[in-house]
């Protein structure tokens, strides 16, 4: 059985969450969550996608699960709470004080800060990307060495109905910084490591969660786009 309890002072830093009710007796009845409030939920895409979500503010009620706090940041803010969740108790208590919504997307990327490229011809994601690339004897995600997978790469690569692949990158800032680290010769994997200690120096959550194979990925989506 869930554990549920009345709110916890802790968890409102925690999760994000501020109060909105109180009982006759000052006990919490009502909290809403923070992200809703100051960010929005995030944009739901894909081709089976029939209607956008709701921009209304989660609510959460007596009696408290902080299981349903984390199934809601997880669904409809994913990225947000990722980000958050690397931030220290002291960001996390001043992170939604801020009184302009800008400074609240200092932290976190949103939909301006997303790049797309549009690749016409597929037998250059096919042929040259897919392929030339990869050999099915080493396409192993059990393999102890833990090599990128054909499919891991690839998922950038969306196909349209006209036969094009589309590409989204939703965080421009790391896209942008790896492949520059890439172009003066640094390996994908000095490149991940190089960006974490830009991320830890400058506590800017949106250089977070860059591992080699990513960087992998974005240049497989440079070469594409260059050809």
């Amino acid at each position: 059985m869930s554990q549920q309890t009345p709110f916890q002072d802790k968890h409102a830093v925690e999760y994000g969450l501020q109060p909105v009710q109180r009982s006759v007796g000052s006990m919490i009845t009502t909290m809403q969550c923070l992200f809703c409030v100051h960010i929005g939920r995030e944009k739901r895409e894909g081709p089976g996608v029939k209607r956008q979500r709701t921009k209304n503010t989660q609510l959460f009620q007596f009696l408290f699960r902080p299981k349903a706090y984390k199934n809601h940041h997880e669904s409809q803010h994913h990225e947000d709470w990722t980000s958050y969740q690397l931030l220290s108790h002291q960001e996390k208590a001043a992170f939604f004080k801020k009184k302009e919504v800008s400074g609240i997307h200092s932290f976190l990327d949103k939909d301006k800060d997303s790049l797309q490229f549009v690749i016409s011809k597929p037998t250059i994601v096919d042929d040259v990307v897919g392929d030339l690339f990869f050999h099915p004897e080493e396409d192993k995600e059990d393999d102890a060495s833990e090599p990128i997978t054909k499919a891991n790469a690839m998922k950038l690569f969306k196909l349209q109905e006209d036969g094009s692949y589309l590409v989204t990158i939703k965080n421009s800032l790391r896209f942008d910084l790896a492949i520059q680290h890439v172009s003066v010769g640094l390996s994908f994997r000095q490149t991940s490591k190089v960006i974490e200690q830009h991320r830890s120096t400058t506590k800017n959550a949106k250089l977070s969660g860059l591992n080699d194979h990513m960087v992998d990925q974005f240049v497989y989506v440079l070469l594409a786009v260059s050809l």
